[in-house]
C-alpha cells in the first residue's frame, strides 16, 4: 500500500485550515486544499438538512472535479455535506475525517475529531483535550534561529502576550481594554518582564491604540506586531512560542489557549465580557488539567506536560483506517 492521496476541505477560515494542515502532516500526507463554499439557499441553512450533493456548491468553491481523493480531511459547517457526497460517490471508497461537532451523526464519517467540550462520543470520535495545529519541535526550533535577535534585548522573564478580540460570544469594552493593559504593565513594572506581544485582526484600534500608549507613557519593555498598522510586516508569532517563558492569551479563541500549551510552559486567560457554553466548559477543562489560570497581572510559576493533541488524532485515525491505507 502506499501513502493515501488527501484533499482538505475548508470554508477558508485560517483557523480551520490550520488544524486541518496539521493532522495531514502529522499522518505524513502532502494534501491538496479545496476551498468549500455552498451556494444560497443552502449556505444559511442547518447541515442536517443540506443534500450531500455536489450542485450546491457555489461559483467561489473549488473545482473538485477530477479523480476523487483516497481521504477527505474536512473542517468547517459548509464542508459536511460536500465530504458525505464524494464519500457516496466513490462507494465509500474516499474515507473522511471531520475536525469539530457535524451536527450530522457522527457515524457517516469515518472518523470525527472533537474537543471534550463538544460532548459528542461514538466509536469513532476522538475527544480531545484542546484543538489541533500544525506545530512541531522542528518548527519551533527553527523560529527559535529566527526571531532570537528580535527578542534578545527584551528583560526577562518574557511574557508572550496574545490578543485576539470580539467575536460572537465576547464583546471587548473600553473598561476591559483598560484591565487588560493595566495588568501587562503591572508584569513589566512589579516584575520586571519583558513583553512579546501579537495582536489580531479582531483586536481593533482602540486596544492597539491604548497598548501602544501605555508602551510610551510607562516605558514598558515590549516589543508588539500590530495586526492593524498600515504595514504590520512579519508576524513573529512563532517566535513568540518559542522563546518566551510564558503567556498571557485573551479568552476569546480555542486555538489561542491550544498552541501555547504545546510548549508546556503557563499560560495565564485575559476573559473579556461575555462568553458562552462552549468556550466556559473549554477554559474550565484547562484550568482543572492544570495548564492555564486566569491573568491577575502576577507571573506563574506551575508547569504541566506539553499538550500533544494533533499526534493524538493522528495516532486515532490511523487505527480506524489500518488496512485501507498506509501512513507515514
Amino acid at each position: 500500500m502506499t501513502l493515501p492521496s488527501c484533499w482538505i476541505l475548508h470554508d477558508g477560515r485560517i483557523g480551520n485550515i490550520v488544524q486541518c494542515e496539521g493532522l495531514a502532516a502529522a499522518l505524513g500526507l502532502s494534501p491538496e486544499l479545496k476551498t468549500v463554499e455552498l451556494a444560497f439557499p443552502w449556505s444559511k441553512l442547518p447541515t442536517a438538512v443540506c443534500p450531500r450533493s455536489l450542485s450546491i456548491l457555489s461559483k467561489e468553491s473549488s473545482s473538485l472535479d477530477g479523480k476523487f481523493p483516497d481521504l477527505i480531511i474536512a473542517c468547517g459547517r459548509q464542508t459536511v455535506p460536500i465530504a458525505l457526497a464524494i464519500k457516496k460517490a466513490t462507494g465509500g471508497h474516499t474515507a473522511t475525517v471531520y475536525i469539530h461537532e457535524p451536527y450530522v451523526s457522527p457515524g457517516l464519517f469515518d472518523a470525527v475529531i472533537v474537543s471534550e467540550h463538544d460532548r459528542l462520543r461514538g466509536a469513532n470520535v476522538a475527544a480531545l483535550k484542546g484543538s489541533l495545529n500544525a506545530l512541531s519541535e522542528a518548527a519551533l526550533d527553527k523560529a527559535q534561529l529566527t526571531y532570537r535577535s528580535r527578542f534578545s534585548s527584551l528583560k526577562r522573564p518574557l511574557v508572550g502576550v496574545l490578543v485576539g478580540g470580539g467575536n460572537g460570544a465576547y464583546k471587548v469594552t473600553s473598561e476591559a481594554i483598560d484591565d487588560l493593559v493595566n495588568k501587562l504593565s503591572q508584569l513589566c513594572l512589579e516584575y520586571g518582564a519583558g513583553l512579546a506581544v501579537t495582536t489580531s485582526r479582531r483586536s481593533g484600534a482602540e486596544l492597539e491604540a491604548k497598548l501602544a500608549a501605555a508602551i510610551a507613557e510607562k516605558n514598558l519593555d515590549a516589543d508588539v506586531w500590530y495586526a492593524g498598522a498600515t504595514e504590520p510586516g512579519d508576524n513573529p508569532y512563532k517566535g513568540i512560542l518559542a522563546l518566551v517563558d510564558s503567556f498571557v492569551v485573551t479568552s476569546d479563541s480555542v486555538n489561542m489557549a491550544c498552541e501555547p500549551a504545546f510548549t508546556g510552559k503557563p499560560i495565564q486567560v485575559f476573559h473579556w465580557p461575555g462568553g458562552r457554553k462552549k468556550f466556559f466548559d473549554f477554559h474550565d477543562s484547562f484550568e482543572q488539567a492544570g495548564i492555564t489560570q486566569k491573568f491577575d497581572g502576577k507571573l506563574p510559576t506551575w508547569s504541566y506536560e506539553p499538550l500533544r493533541e494533533t499526534e493524538r488524532a493522528a495516532d486515532f485515525v490511523k487505527e480506524l483506517l489500518k488496512g485501507r491505507f498506509t501512513f507515514t
